[in-house]
């Protein structure tokens, strides 16, 4: 287990046919409860307005989206894992996403210790390694607490989300050897969690930090929602065919915002060579993702956000195949369905009722930021001015 992803260890970090077991399982819950069905897009919409509700409620005074983006992703993630939703003044639930996202920014120091182990013994932690480990061992145990809960209640004629499917097959595999243990149920629900909230928080985060800094495609984002929409109705899923130029937008911001420039570390399955070298067993890979969205050769002048580089002459998305945050083949996140249609539901009811400005004119927060397990952009706040 790897200190850096102490709370990403259920699917994510596995490998061969244990790996494939608990994905193939997992993607199959996920779609009974929501993946590529109409139904998930009604508890998108929910957290859509819940959302857009709150941000109705500052009056349009500065405010940090962070905490209002998270526990409103968190929530989509959680009707699917949990069956339950939180309101947005729990305390418990502030807590959790509190600690998941100081473990994700204390990531990139932290992760250290994995190449350089003996430096956990430095009196004082300056690495925060055993901050990591004790935010992770209290994520676990609210997680584990859930679980409990579920057991208590299960019932196996009302199966009402993804961690009663667990239950049920680890009831079915009881007194066999299975992978299918509580371990294993902890740490794959608190992988779907961490990475069903933390990529899709971030990545809204990105857009209106880029809204802010280029009202232009902000101005002409609303306007193609308004020919497409209106303001009668909420955009939907099946409007998405017919807004280009948002498309382009999502893409422009996965590419420029690079939440995961390094992806997740992969291993050689056998020993293999590459350019003259040779790879053991089991070598260590480090996918290089910010290589790919900053090529010039694919993006011309790659720092300047552009959507319209991904619309052609006729008016049509091209190019998007280019840009790979999800990354590809068989360990493609398999989430990528669902943070596309939180993407696009989200970014188009935002701007459909919102815009979207500095809160000081003269000093527009720049477009930096910080290295954790995702690239997240450096805090600022925003006016989110409503549209009459």
């Amino acid at each position: 287990m790897t200190l850096c992803f102490e709370i990403c260890i259920g699917i994510a970090s596995r490998s061969g046919a244990e790996w494939k077991t608990h994905r193939t399982f997992a993607l199959g819950g996920l779609r009974d409860f929501g993946f590529g069905k109409k139904s998930l897009e009604g508890k998108i919409i929910e957290e859509v307005e819940i959302f857009l509700k709150n941000l109705d409620e500052k009056k349009g005074q500065p405010i940090c989206l962070d905490s209002y983006i998270h526990i409103s992703i968190g929530n989509i993630i959680c009707a699917i894992v949990f069956g339950k939703r939180f309101e947005h003044g729990d305390p418990v639930f502030i807590q959790l996403l509190a600690l998941v996202n100081e473990n994700l920014s204390l990531a990139g120091i932290a992760g250290l210790l994995n190449l350089l182990p003996g430096l956990r013994y430095i009196p004082g932690d300056p690495l925060s390694g055993g901050k990591v480990l004790s935010n992770a061992a209290t994520i676990f145990k609210y997680i584990g607490d859930l679980i409990t809960g579920h057991r208590e209640e299960y019932n196996e004629d009302n199966i009402k989300d993804l961690v009663d499917i667990y239950i049920k097959e680890m009831k079915k595999q009881e007194g066999q050897d299975t992978s299918f243990t509580d371990f294993q149920l902890v740490n794959t629900v608190a992988d779907l969690f961490v990475a069903g909230m933390e990529t899709t928080t971030t990545t809204l985060l990105w857009a209106v930090l880029f809204f802010i800094n280029n009202p232009d495609v902000q101005k002409r984002c609303h306007e193609e929602v308004m020919e497409v929409v209106g303001e009668g109705r909420f955009p939907s899923l099946s409007d998405r065919s017919q807004m280009p130029y948002i498309e382009a937008t999502i893409t422009e911001i996965l590419r420029r915002g690079d939440i995961a420039p390094l992806g997740i570390p992969h291993a050689t399955s056998e020993e293999l060579e590459f350019n003259g070298y040779v790879l053991p067993k089991g070598t260590m890979l480090v996918t290089n993702i910010n290589s790919v969205h900053s090529d010039p050769l694919l993006f011309p002048d790659p720092g300047r956000f552009d959507p319209s580089r991904f619309i052609d002459n006729d008016g049509k998305v091209h190019g998007t195949e280019r840009v790979i945050p999800f990354f590809f083949g068989r360990r493609v996140c398999m989430g990528e369905a669902l943070a596309r249609s939180e993407l696009f539901l989200f970014l188009t009811s935002m701007v459909q009722r919102f815009q979207f400005k500095p809160e000081d004119p003269d000093n527009i927060p720049p477009v930096k930021g910080n290295l954790g397990i995702t690239f997240k952009p450096c805090e600022y706040k925003c006016i989110a001015e409503k549209r009459l």
